[in-house]
């Protein structure tokens, strides 16, 4: 009983993981996008050297201002 519990825990904390890391390369990729429109370049430079490293600051950001709610989520409370 107590491997079950400990395996849906980090599935849990994987998915929830994976929605962040999603959405934040989301909004990343919109960004490059304009960034690509206002410079008329369709370069793959607009993406690797703005997209990505915005994404993950993003996540970052998204995780530490939502410590509480990751914390309760990863504990399997359910967040708020």
């Amino acid at each position: 009983m107590r491997a079950s519990k400990l395996i849906n825990t980090l599935l849990l904390i994987v998915s929830l993981l994976a929605v962040v890391c999603g959405v934040s390369t989301f909004f990343g990729m919109m960004v490059a996008i304009v960034v690509g429109i206002l410079l008329r370049t369709d370069s793959n430079w607009v993406f690797i050297w703005i997209g990505f490293p915005l994404s993950g600051i993003f996540a970052v950001y998204w995780i530490v201002t939502r410590w509480e709610y990751v914390k309760s989520f990863m504990s399997g409370r359910g967040g708020w």
